[in-house]
């Protein structure tokens, strides 16, 4: 329920920096492009839309997100945590604060280009501490099997999904093999070393 009232006051404010044309950053959420669920694993569909999805922030006009399903977006709710959030919310403040400017767009653009390299360096070391977890935790089950679903089928090798830890891996594709997207499976652990970053599994065999 707190989740739904943060997506409904995010669009909320949207709308009001619309409707007054307040300069703030969009939340576009995705392109309008959608992967058609079918039969196939739920984890499959997800994991295949948000390749789909665009960068999140676009100075500055109201712009719909198309995962929410809403006609415009923005982010206000975490100010603590989000700087983009703060931006938004002085931008808001400031309405009722005539005197004083809002950022111009010029402004928006500098602190947005200082922003985005921040954000994906932060994103790529928790991506990167998350991984180690789990492949740490993964060496300690060398030779054991584990459920895992086939993302894509390329040339000489499939991506698949271990699916009870949420990890991706590269399995070479061997003679005779056959698997399709989509297609839920069994890999053994073979190594995983996370200093490393390298883990191997192998396809288990019906």
């Amino acid at each position: 329920m707190v989740a739904e009232f943060m997506i409904f006051y995010n669009w909320l404010a949207a709308r009001f920096c619309n409707e007054h044309k307040i300069l703030g950053f969009t939340d576009a959420g995705g392109s309008g492009r959608k992967t058609i669920a079918g039969r196939v694993s739920y984890i499959y569909y997800v994991f295949k839309q948000r390749r789909k999805l665009s960068p999140p922030f676009h100075p500055y006009g109201a712009k719909p997100h198309s995962s929410l399903g809403v006609d415009m977006y923005t982010t206000v709710t975490s100010p603590i945590r989000r700087y983009y959030d703060l931006l938004v919310q002085r931008q808001i403040k400031k309405l009722s604060l005539p005197r004083r400017p809002y950022y111009a767009r010029e402004d928006l653009e500098k602190k947005r280009l200082v922003l985005d390299p921040l954000l994906k360096v932060s994103n790529c070391s928790r991506g990167t501490a998350s991984r180690y977890w789990i492949q740490k935790y993964l060496a300690q089950h060398v030779g054991e099997k584990f459920p895992a679903l086939v993302l894509d089928v390329i040339r000489n090798k499939y991506r698949v999904l271990l699916s009870d830890v949420q990890l991706i891996a590269e399995v070479k594709r061997e003679n005779g093999q056959n698997l399709h997207e989509g297609q839920e499976i069994m890999v053994k652990i073979r190594k995983s070393n996370p200093w490393e970053d390298y883990l191997k599994v192998d396809i288990e065999k019906r």
